[in-house]
C-alpha cells in the first residue's frame, strides 16, 4: 500500500532516479578516492626510497659542523688546517651534492628489484640536468632570459651577492643561481622518479635486430638522456619564474622590517616560507635576502667598514645598535626541540615493537643531529612526501614559534645552523648585545636562556599535534601504514617459520606460492603492500590458483594482463622479503605425509550441504558493500554489523587457527574453513603488544591454542565494540569461506542486505558437489 501511494503521487520514479544519481556519485567519489589512495601509495614508496640517501646525512652533518668550527686562517697551524679541510671536505661533499645523492637513491629505490643500472642512469640524468641549468654549463635559463634586465636591488650589489651588470635571473639569484636552478634537491628527486618510471616500463623492450644492442636495459640511458634534454628545456622555461615570485615576496617582507613586533611577524612568515620551500630548493631566495643582505652595521673590528645581512651583523657587527639575530633565533625551537619531538611521535605511533625499534635506530641519530647541529633535512625528507599535511603543520609551527621568539626580543644567531653548538657559541655575543641595548624587563625577556622554555613548549606542541593528526587521519609516517621501514613483526601466522628459512631456502608454503606464480622465470617484479604480494608476471595463464591457496593465499585479483595481487594478510611483507632473498633457489617440494594430507584436504568434496549460522546478532552487510575491498577478494560470504558483544557458538566446530591479536580466527565447520574477522583493519589494535599481554578490545579464554574444540552454546570471544568504535575502527565482522574449490558458484546466501539477524540464524549454505 505504501508503494502504491508513492506511485499515485509519482514519487517512485524520482526515488529511483535519485538512487541512480547517488550511485553514479558514489562511483565518482570511489574513483577519486582510488586516485588519492594510489597517489599516497606512490608517495609512500617515495618516502621509503628517500631513506637510502637520508642514511648518508647524519655522519656528513656532524663532520660538516666540526669542520665549520675549527679555525682555518693565516695564523692557524698547518696540521689544524689539514684537519679542518679534511672534515669540511668530507661533510661538504655530501651536502653540496644532495641533488645527486637523492637522484641516485630514488632511482635505485623505486625500480624493480632495486637495480644498479637504474642508479647509474639516474646519476647520468641528474648530471645532464645540472649541466643544462648550470651557469658553467649550457645555462638554458640564461640563454632564454639573458636579455631581460631585471631591476637589481642596490643592497644585493653592496653585499657582493649580485654583480652590477648581471642580467636575466642571475640578477635576482646572484651567487645562489646554481643552488636554486641546477643543484636543487627537487631536481634530484624528480630525476630519480623519472628514471624509475622509465625503467619499470621499458626494461624488457625488444627492438629490431639492427638496433638490438639498445634492447632491454641498454635502452634506459637512451630514453633518460633524451627525456632529460626535453625536461631541461621545460624546466628552464617555467621554474625560474617561481623563483621570481618568491624573490618579490621576500623583497616585500624584508623592506617592511621596522620595530620589534613587525620584525617578529615577518620572522614568523619568513620561517614558515623557509620550511615550505625546502622541498623545492627555493628557500635560498629568502635566505639570501634575510641572512646576507638585509640591513647594515659597522664592523666591530673596523668601524669604517660595514657588514650586511642578519648573520654577519650578529656575528661581526658592533654591539651598540645591533638588532640582528631576529631572523635566526626563531629556528632554534623547531630545529633543537620540535623535530626531535616529531621523531618521538613517529616512535610512539609505529605499528609494532619491531617498527618502534626500527624508527628509533633510523631516526634517533637524525634527531640528535638536528638537536646538535640544526641540520633537519634528514628528518624532513623522510616524511614531507608521505605526509604532506604533517609537513605543512611543521612549517606552521616553525613560523609560530619564530614569531614568539622574535616578540620576546631574543637575538641569537648562528654561523652554521640553529643547533645546540651554535646556540652555545652565540650566547656571549647575545648577552653583549643585550647589555649594550636593553634594560629592565626588556633585557630579562631577551635573555637567550628563554629558548629552553620556548623549545619545551615547541616540543610539546609537536607531540600533541603530531599524535592527533597521525591517529585521527591515520597518516603513514615512518614506521606506520605504507611507510614501514622494514618488514613488520609477524607472530602466530601461517609463515612464522619463514624467518628461520629466510637465508636457508624457501619454506614449503612459500615454495608453493612461487610455483603457483609460474616459477621464477614467470615473475618480473616483486612488490608488496601490507596485505598483498603485488607481482608482475609474464604469462598469466601459468598462474595456479590451487598452489597459491596451498601456499597460504587467501585470494587473488588480476589487474590488466600482467599484474597480479596475491592476498596473504599481514605476513605479506615478510613473505616478499623471503622470496626476494632466496630468488632463483630450488623449488622442489618435500612430499611428506603432512603435505600429502594437506593436498588431499584441498580436494575434499562435501558429503552434504553445510549451513553456517550467525554466532552474534546484528545487521547484514553484503561483501561488496564492505568498506575494505580486500575482503571481497578473499572468497564468498557475508558481513554483520554486531549489535552485541559476545560471540556464541551455534554448532560444534574446531578452531583451526587464530590470530594472536584476538581480532580473527578460522573456524573449521565440518569441512568448511570459515574466516571470522572482527572489524575492519583491527589487526593494528594490538600489533605493538606481545602475545599474552592484556588485550584492550578482544578477550577470550577459549581461543588459546590451535585445534581447540568448541561446543554449541560456548562463548567464543567477547569484544568491547564501544571501545573499538572509540578507537576509530569499523566494527563490521566478516564471515568468509576460504575453500575456494568448494564455493565456486555453490554458496547461497540465506539473508538479505540490511536484514536484522539473531544468534543462530543461518547466514549462508554451501552445497555439496
Amino acid at each position: 500500500m505504501y508503494i502504491s501511494n508513492l506511485k499515485t503521487f509519482g514519487l517512485v520514479q524520482d526515488v529511483k532516479q535519485d538512487h541512480k544519481v547517488s550511485f553514479k556519485s558514489n562511483k565518482v567519489f570511489a574513483k577519486i578516492g582510488s586516485s588519492f589512495k594510489k597517489t599516497f601509495e606512490s608517495l609512500g614508496r617515495l618516502g621509503k626510497a628517500l631513506l637510502f640517501p637520508i642514511a648518508v646525512l647524519p655522519i656528513a652533518a656532524i663532520l660538516n659542523r666540526l669542520g665549520a668550527q675549527l679555525p682555518n686562517s693565516a695564523d692557524t697551524p698547518e696540521f689544524a688546517k689539514f684537519v679542518q679541510t679534511l672534515l669540511s671536505a668530507a661533510g661538504n661533499t655530501v651536502f653540496n651534492n644532495l641533488h645527486i645523492l637523492f637522484a641516485v637513491g630514488v632511482g635505485f629505490g623505486l625500480t624493480k628489484d632495486n637495480r644498479g643500472e637504474a642508479a647509474l642512469t639516474a646519476l647520468v640524468g641528474i648530471i645532464l640536468l645540472g649541466l643544462l641549468m648550470s651557469s658553467t654549463g649550457a645555462d638554458l635559463p640564461q640563454q632564454i632570459y639573458g636579455k631581460i634586465k631585471f631591476p637589481i636591488d642596490q643592497s644585493l650589489i653592496d653585499a657582493g651577492i649580485v654583480s652590477a651588470d648581471a642580467t636575466g635571473f642571475q640578477a635576482l639569484f646572484g651567487n645562489k643561481y646554481d643552488s636554486i636552478l641546477s643543484q636543487n634537491v627537487l631536481n634530484g628527486i624528480l630525476s630519480g622518479v623519472f628514471v624509475a618510471w622509465v625503467y619499470n616500463r621499458f626494461n624488457n623492450v625488444e627492438l629490431p635486430k639492427v638496433l638490438g644492442f639498445f634492447s632491454g636495459r641498454r635502452l634506459l640511458p637512451v630514453l633518460i638522456i633524451l627525456g632529460m634534454m626535453f625536461y631541461g628545456i621545460i624546466y628552464a622555461v617555467i621554474f625560474p619564474w617561481l623563483g621570481w615570485i618568491l624573490y618579490q615576496i621576500s623583497l616585500g617582507l624584508s623592506s617592511a622590517t621596522g620595530n620589534r613586533w613587525s620584525n617578529a611577524s615577518i620572522s614568523g612568515v619568513y620561517a614558515f616560507l623557509n620550511r615550505l620551500l625546502i622541498p623545492f630548493g627555493l628557500h635560498h631566495i629568502p635566505n639570501t635576502l634575510f641572512w646576507f643582505v638585509l640591513g647594515q652595521a659597522p664592523d666591530a673590528s673596523d668601524p669604517s667598514k660595514f657588514v650586511y645581512g642578519d648573520i654577519n651583523i650578529f656575528l661581526n657587527g658592533q654591539a651598540q645598535g645591533n638588532n640582528a639575530g631576529t631572523f635566526q633565533s626563531g629556528f632554534f625551537a623547531s630545529m633543537m626541540f620540535g623535530l626531535p619531538a616529531l621523531v618521538y611521535v613517529f616512535y610512539r605511533n609505529a605499528e609494532s615493537k619491531e617498527q618502534k625499534q626500527r624508527v628509533l635506530s633510523t631516526f634517533g641519530p637524525l634527531a640528535l643531529v638536528s638537536f646538535l647541529t640544526g641540520i633537519t633535512e634528514p628528518i624532513e625528507f623522510a616524511f614531507m612526501f608521505v605526509s604532506p599535511l604533517l609537513y605543512g603543520v611543521h612549517a606552521l609551527l616553525t613560523g609560530i614559534f619564530s614569531f614568539i621568539t622574535g616578540a620576546m626580543g631574543i637575538q641569537i644567531g648562528f654561523g652554521f645552523s640553529a643547533g645546540l653548538i651554535d646556540y652555545l657559541l652565540s650566547i656571549p655575543k647575545s648577552l653583549q648585545i643585550i647589555e649594550a641595548n636593553r634594560t629592565g624587563i626588556d633585557a630579562v625577556f631577551a635573555n637567550p636562556g628563554w629558548l629552553w622554555v620556548i623549545g619545551l613548549l615547541c616540543a610539546l606542541s609537536y607531540i600533541f599535534v603530531g599524535n592527533l593528526l597521525v591517529k585521527k587521519l591515520n597518516l603513514s609516517v615512518p614506521g606506520r601504514g605504507q611507510n614501514l621501514i622494514t618488514e613488520s613483526m609477524v607472530k602466530k601466522d601461517n609463515h612464522t617459520d619463514n624467518n628461520k628459512d629466510n637465508k636457508k631456502g624457501l619454506s614449503e608454503k612459500t615454495k608453493k606460492l612461487v610455483l603457483g606464480l609460474g616459477g621464477w622465470e614467470n615473475i618480473e617484479n616483486y612488490q608488496n603492500c601490507t596485505t598483498r604480494l603485488r607481482y608482475d608476471v609474464k604469462d598469466m595463464s601459468k598462474i595456479d590458483e590451487a598452489l597459491l591457496k596451498e601456499g597460504g593465499a587467501i585470494g587473488t585479483k588480476k589487474f590488466q594482463d600482467h599484474h597480479l595481487h596475491v592476498i596473504l594478510g599481514p605476513e605479506a611483507e615478510l613473505v616478499n622479503d623471503e622470496i626476494i632473498n632466496n630468488k632463483n633457489s630450488d623449488l622442489t617440494l618435500n612430499n611428506d605425509n603432512n603435505l600429502v594430507k594437506e593436498k588431499e584436504k584441498q580436494k575434499l568434496a562435501l558429503a552434504k550441504p553445510v549451513k553456517v549460522k550467525s554466532p552474534i546478532s546484528g545487521t547484514i552487510v553484503f561483501l561488496e558493500d564492505v568498506k575494505d575491498e580486500t575482503f571481497s577478494l578473499m572468497g564468498k560470504g557475508v558481513a554483520i554489523i554486531p549489535s552485541e558483544n559476545e560471540f556464541i557458538a551455534q554448532d560444534n566446530f574446531e578452531i583451526e587457527s587464530f590470530f594472536w591479536t584476538g581480532h580473527a580466527y578460522i573456524a573449521k565447520i565440518k569441512d568448511l574453513d570459515v574466516l571470522v574477522h572482527i572489524g575492519i583493519d583491527t589487526v593494528k589494535i594490538n600489533s605493538d603488544k606481545k602475545e599474552g599481554d592484556k588485550l584492550e578490545v578482544f578477550s577470550t579464554k577459549l581461543i588459546d591454542k590451535k585445534n581447540h574444540k568448541i561446543s554449541k552454546g560456548e562463548k567464543i570471544i567477547k569484544v568491547d565494540f564501544a571501545k573499538l568504535k572509540k578507537l576509530g575502527y569499523d566494527p563490521t565482522t566478516l564471515f568468509i569461506v576460504l575453500n575456494e574449490n568448494l564455493v565456486n558458484n555453490e554458496l547461497n546466501l540465506l539473508v538479505k542486505n540490511n536484514q536484522k539477524v539473531n544468534k543462530g540464524d543461518p547466514l549462508f549454505e554451501v552445497k555439496a558437489k
